[in-house]
């Protein structure tokens, strides 16, 4: 009887202790909070295209690249693409046009709003793509005027791919 009374008074202690508890259960709220920012990822297979020293039976033709550059691109947004440079190449003996260099796209998959142009001033290759994965959609190539009036020279030109929100 004793060890009884002393249970009872144990518990009894506890409840006062405790009051309002539930015991057996218990429940607790978490609050999980992420923030994604925006992404967007443009990657090129090359970022050079070596044309070398021409050959004298290429002057006064288009000789084309030696290579092209494959584009893959992802966003987790809409998407617009554009290809630009400066007005006229770099070095060499002369000022030598961009325009000199034409270039053409191929998709693999997606439309194009241009797939073909020559440098010196930005176009548009998409606009408004939705967002997404792309890994092996345009592969571009390039064809560069060898003229008869081009100072001879090694000449440089930067082409700038941008991924952009449209």
């Amino acid at each position: 009887m004793k060890k009884l009374a002393v249970t009872f008074a144990i518990a009894v202690t506890f409840l006062l202790v405790n009051p309002g508890t539930a015991y057996g259960q218990d429940t607790e709220v978490v609050n999980v909070s992420v923030t994604i920012p925006q992404v967007l990822v443009l990657d090129v297979n090359s970022n050079a295209i070596a044309y070398g020293t021409v050959n004298q039976v290429d002057v006064g033709t288009t000789v084309a690249g030696p290579t092209s550059t494959q584009l893959s691109f992802r966003g987790n947004v809409s998407m617009s693409l554009s290809v630009n440079s400066p007005a006229t190449f770099t070095g060499g003996g002369g000022a030598k046009p961009a325009t000199d260099l034409a270039w053409s796209a191929v998709p693999a998959g997606i439309g194009l709003a241009n797939n073909a142009g020559t440098m010196g001033a930005s176009t548009s290759l998409f606009a408004g793509l939705a967002a997404g994965d792309y890994p092996t959609e345009i592969t571009v190539s390039y064809g560069l005027d060898i003229n008869w009036d081009d100072p001879p020279g090694t000449y440089d030109l930067d082409v700038t791919y941008t991924l952009s929100t449209p």
